[in-house]
């Protein structure tokens, strides 16, 4: 991942084993831990290592601007798609203005692969909708062709381990979830970049080829190309003389 404008904490304790309580998330198929220090995920087997992909999104509801219409938002119920979540620092800012805006303009693309986004600050949900209520030529975002969570309690983004606890923001960061709700890609960026969109939607393709083929997608692999075995046959090796 790239480097964070904010900190994002993952929670150590002294003995991972018993200070760790077990929680079923919403993945019906596995148990993930989920430390008590904040109901943070601890993404990684090690503790000491960089977080593991793929883990499972949390149980957890959050307010949702749809349009102009508020609503609720679960992760549950989008079991059986894959989706975006982009969680970005503000509302009214250059850096969530323009990262949301491209992906809104390509929305048609991510459709046609099935594939549903949200975006989410810690802003409220009545800042959200003053936001798209704002045209996109006085710096709003006018139509946007998703919908907004609002965490302003921020126990959304924390139970995904990307709130900043300092600042109560979080940095902007891209979550690419499958049908079976794991986080199969995890894209960081700090405070000078935003994401490309169309390295984002070649990531939901490979992702997708990869469940419907059991194949690895190799380096610069693209739609249409042919993915790798994930077996590594083990080659027997012969002395030329006996």
């Amino acid at each position: 991942m790239n480097g964070s404008s904010g900190s994002i904490k993952r929670s150590r304790e002294p003995d991972s084993e018993s200070a760790k309580r077990n929680v079923v998330l919403c993945v019906r198929d596995e148990k993930m831990e989920v430390s008590e220090a904040g109901s943070k995920i601890s993404a990684s087997v090690d503790e000491n290592g960089p977080p593991t992909i793929p883990w499972a999104v949390p149980c957890i509801t959050c307010d949702m601007v749809d349009g102009t219409e508020f609503k609720t938002f679960s992760h549950k119920d989008l079991l059986g798609h894959y989706y975006l979540v982009i969680f970005y620092p503000s509302d009214f800012s250059p850096l969530g203005r323009s990262e949301l805006l491209a992906f809104s303009d390509r929305m048609g693309e991510f459709t046609a692969l099935g594939c549903k986004a949200f975006a989410c600050s810690t802003d409220s949900k009545y800042n959200h909708l003053a936001w798209l209520n704002t045209s996109r030529e006085k710096g709003g975002l006018g139509q946007l062709k998703f919908p907004l969570l609002a965490d302003k309690s921020t126990k959304f983004s924390a139970s995904h381990g990307v709130l900043n606890e300092r600042k109560k923001t979080t940095p902007l960061i891209l979550l690419i979830v499958d049908t079976k709700q794991n986080v199969r890609q995890m894209i960081l960026s700090d405070e000078t970049s935003c994401h490309n969109v169309d390295e984002v939607l070649r990531l939901v393709s490979a992702i997708q080829y990869a469940d419907n083929t059991g194949k690895i997608c190799p380096g610069n692999w693209k739609p249409g190309d042919e993915g790798l075995s994930n077996h590594c046959p083990v080659q027997q090796v012969t002395s030329a003389s006996k």
